[in-house]
């Protein structure tokens, strides 16, 4: 008789409370867990492009410094012997030779007026920025044509163009004092790159 007793105690389901505890339970977690799983996609592309930012910013560094070892000679149009141009010391990133301006990766130009040969420029070489991002080049004026490209946009894609940060290169003087340009003067840096990340957020990365 006892046996049968404990027998049928032994066969007894989760009481109404259990089942309602794990219930509730189940609910709480969908309710915290599973958004955050999904956010992760915009943590995923904000880490993405913090890295990209973190190459830009090495590679600025690293090649200011081989263009420093290299000579340190700023590019000119008319600074050299009668009026010659002149450009400036090569720095060699894996075998691509880095553009500089104002002794810092340039953006789209020839390393000496900004004007185009090359839509991207020696940012993204020197970044090795290629075929992973959104690499858009523009002026002073936002929109500005390569011709006058000073500024490298790098977005994440197509669908985030707000997850980004901007690097415009440094600015240095034709040759001469001030806006005036000198036959034989040697150009001086007038600003250092600046790299804007206002844009590069979580919010704006999701």
């Amino acid at each position: 008789m006892n046996t049968q007793i404990i027998r049928k105690q032994a066969q007894a389901g989760f009481t109404l409370i259990e089942l309602i505890v794990v219930i509730v339970i189940l609910g709480i977690l969908a309710a915290t867990a599973l958004p955050r799983m999904f956010d992760m996609t915009g943590q995923a592309r904000l880490a993405r492009m913090q890295a990209a930012l973190g190459a830009v910013r090495s590679a600025s560094a690293t090649a200011h410094a081989a263009w420093l070892v290299n000579g340190g000679q700023l590019g000119c149009a008319t600074c050299g012997l009668n009026g010659t141009a002149v450009l400036p010391s090569v720095i060699n990133a894996e075998g691509t030779n880095i553009l500089t301006i104002g002794g810092f990766p340039e953006v789209g130009g020839d390393g000496v007026t900004n004007t185009s040969v090359n839509a991207i420029g020696g940012m993204v070489n020197a970044a090795n920025l290629q075929g992973d991002y959104v690499l858009t080049t523009f002026g002073p004026a936002l929109g500005a044509a390569a011709p006058t490209a000073t500024t490298l946009s790098v977005a994440a894609d197509a669908t985030h163009p707000n997850c980004r940060f901007t690097y415009t290169e440094a600015t240095q003087t034709a040759g001469g004092t001030g806006s005036a340009t000198v036959v034989g003067a040697s150009p001086t840096v007038v600003n250092q790159p600046v790299i804007d990340t206002a844009l590069l957020t979580l919010a704006n990365c999701q």
